[in-house]
C-alpha cells in the first residue's frame, strides 16, 4: 500500500521548480484532478490572477435569465466545448442586458467548478449604456471602454474575429463549438511526434515528441479539441508546436505522418 503521507512529505522538502514539475506531471496524466485543485487553491491559497479576468475573456449571448429567481445561463461555444455546458451568471452581473443581447464576459469555476459569468460588458468591449456612470468596473463610463487594458478585445466585431488572445477566436463555419482559440504567441517548428491520449470530455489531448524533448521540453505537448481532426491515440503525427501566451507548450496543424516517421 502506497504511504501518502510519505509521498506528501517528500514533495514538500523538493525545490520548487522540482515541485512544480512533478505536480504537472499528475495533472497531464490525471486532467480529471485539476478542478478539486484550483477549487482549493483559488481563493484558499491565492487569489485568481487580474490577467484572468482582464484579457482571457470570452463572447456569447445571454439565452436565459430569470430575474425573480436571480440567475441564467449566456450560451459560449468557446465554454460550451471546454465544459460541455452553459456558463452560469447571477443577477449582480447580468445588469441591464436582456435576453438574445451578444455580450463579452470574463469566467472564473464557481460552486462545484462550473463557469461562471463576471465583468459583463457589451460585444464590442463596451459598458452597457443602461449602467449608468457606475457600471462594470470601477470609473467607468457608459459607452466607453473601461481601460487600455481592453484595446484588444474593443478590436473584434460581431461574426468576426478578435485580436484578444483571450478565449474569443475565429468561427469555424463546419462547427460553432469547434471555434479556434486565438492562443498562439511563439511559435516553435515543425515537429513529429505520437498522438499518446486524448480525453473527450474534457476536450484535450497530449503528443510525445522526442525532438522536443531533445529541445529540452520535458512535458508532452497540449491538443485542444480545435485542434482535433478525428486522428486516434497511438497515431504517428506531425504537427506545429508552440507556446501559448501562458508558456503552455500546444500543437496545431496534426496531421497524420507518412509511414516510416520517426516520433
Amino acid at each position: 500500500m502506497v504511504d501518502t503521507r510519505m509521498m506528501a512529505d517528500l514533495l514538500v522538502a523538493l525545490d520548487g521548480e522540482t515541485a512544480v514539475h512533478i505536480i504537472l506531471q499528475v495533472l497531464k496524466a490525471r486532467p480529471a484532478v485539476a478542478p478539486a485543485i484550483i477549487g482549493y487553491a483559488c481563493p484558499g491559497l491565492t487569489y485568481a490572477p487580474a490577467r484572468g479576468m482582464m484579457e482571457r475573456r470570452c463572447r456569447g449571448v445571454l439565452k436565459t435569465f430569470d430575474r425573480g429567481q436571480g440567475f441564467g445561463y449566456i450560451a459560449s461555444p468557446e465554454i460550451e466545448a471546454a465544459f460541455g455546458m452553459d456558463v452560469l451568471v447571477k443577477n449582480e452581473q447580468v445588469g441591464p442586458f436582456e435576453v438574445g443581447e451578444e455580450l463579452s464576459f470574463s469566467c472564473a469555476l464557481g460552486e462545484g467548478n462550473k463557469p461562471q459569468a463576471f465583468e459583463l460588458l457589451t460585444a464590442s468591449g463596451l459598458v452597457h449604456p443602461g449602467h449608468g456612470s457606475a457600471g462594470v468596473g470601477a470609473g467607468a463610463t457608459a459607452g466607453h471602454a473601461p481601460g487600455s487594458e481592453w484595446a484588444d478585445w474593443n478590436n473584434w466585431q460581431p461574426g468576426g474575429s478578435s485580436a484578444s488572445n483571450g478565449c474569443a477566436g475565429t468561427a469555424d463555419d463546419s462547427d460553432p463549438k469547434r471555434r479556434k482559440l486565438e492562443i498562439e504567441e511563439s511559435p516553435i517548428g515543425e515537429f513529429s511526434g505520437i498522438f499518446k491520449s486524448y480525453n473527450e470530455s474534457n476536450g484535450f489531448g497530449f503528443i510525445e515528441s522526442s525532438a522536443l524533448k531533445a529541445q529540452g521540453y520535458t512535458i508532452d505537448v497540449l491538443l485542444h479539441s480545435s485542434q482535433q481532426t478525428g486522428i486516434l491515440p497511438g497515431s504517428i503525427v506531425n504537427f506545429t508546436a508552440y507556446k501559448s501566451k501562458e508558456g503552455q507548450l500546444m500543437a496545431k496543424d496534426v496531421k497524420i505522418a507518412p509511414p516510416g516517421t520517426t516520433p
